[in-house]
């Protein structure tokens, strides 16, 4: 066993923040929480340059939750379920630095991950971020991070890691999510959506109702089911990128069984 992780409040203070109801994206992926009853973490396992410091850690950490809103967005919840979103200009995040002792500092932190994932997430009280560092002796080996799908995908995900390694300064390109929401619901907003409804209805009016022919002959197994299963994987060290680790509806697919 590895003792248990020390804490290092990380004080952060970014531009931008208010309340207002969850954008149209937002509102997609939070139902799929809601639906699927997890918090849906993205990200995993990341192998440490030899001699990163915490300071330069706590430096990262300070720099995401600073430059984007969401990370510093909790909800509110009406007595009928409905979020509200709250961004905050400022506050105080964990980093955990977790000490491996002799146990392989990639699995600890591999561990970490999957601990993380099965604990529900309090969107009323906590940050959607879990970092955490961990060290072996005197060295920082790893780090787990995990952020929330509410927050971004995968696509919004490698570009923060981008904007990360470069310390992006710039403003943000286009509008975070509060100022999305705030447009959406405007009559320009609206008029857009209803524009979008009747384009995609006429698209749906064209599909066939059966789309591929029916089998000439009733088939033994009458249904069939496809796995995907993945082995762990690692990145080649010094290639920058997190190692996933096996989490609910996190997984690179790597190959299909039927059966």
């Amino acid at each position: 066993m590895h003792a248990a992780p020390d804490r290092i409040s990380v004080g952060f203070q970014g531009d931008g923040a208010g309340e207002g109801p969850l954008s149209w994206g937002q509102l997609e992926n939070w139902s799929a929480i809601v639906k699927q009853g997890t918090w849906i973490p993205l990200g995993g396992v990341k192998a440490l340059a030899e001699g990163t410091t915490v300071d330069e850690v706590v430096a990262e950490l300070r720099y995401l939750m600073t430059r984007y809103e969401p990370m510093r967005t909790r909800l509110r919840f009406a007595a009928d379920g409905t979020p509200t979103q709250v961004v905050h200009a400022a506050g105080e995040i964990d980093l955990q630095i977790v000490d491996a002792g002799a146990a392989d500092p990639a699995r600890v932190a591999e561990e970490l991950c999957e601990a993380w994932s099965g604990k529900q997430l309090d969107f009323a009280t906590e940050w959607p971020l879990r970092m955490a560092v961990v060290r072996q002796g005197e060295r920082l080996s790893h780090m787990a991070v995990l952020v929330s799908h509410l927050v971004t995908d995968a696509a919004g995900a490698m570009t923060m890691l981008a904007e990360v390694a470069e310390r992006t300064s710039t403003p943000v390109p286009g509008p975070q999510p509060l100022a999305q929401a705030q447009w959406q619901a405007s009559p320009a907003g609206q008029r857009h959506d209803a524009a979008a409804r009747r384009y995609w209805e006429g698209i749906l009016q064209t599909v066939a109702p059966e789309r591929f022919p029916r089998p000439a002959a009733v088939e033994s197994p009458r249904y069939w089911h496809g796995e995907f299963t993945s082995p762990r994987w690692a990145w080649p060290r010094g290639a920058g990128r997190p190692r996933p680790v096996r989490t609910p509806r996190r997984c690179c697919w790597r190959r299909m069984r039927a059966r």
